[in-house]
């Protein structure tokens, strides 16, 4: 049976638009130095989310 869960963090943006994602997200995401993450902005304008996915390690 799968079952979902829910990890929260919290980055802030900083002056040139970069984000770290915290240690908690990478460590349950199995990130890596030098993976690639995959952005996706999905949902309606007053409900925006990012989505984060884990992709290979080198670009298509």
């Amino acid at each position: 049976m799968l079952t979902s869960s829910l990890i929260r963090g919290f980055a802030e943006v900083d002056s040139e638009g970069k984000i770290a994602l915290p240690k908690n997200l990478r460590i349950a995401m199995d990130l890596k130095e030098k993976d690639l993450v995959e952005l996706k902005l999905a949902g309606a304008s007053k409900t925006k989310k990012i989505v984060i996915s884990k992709r290979r390690t080198e670009l298509p």
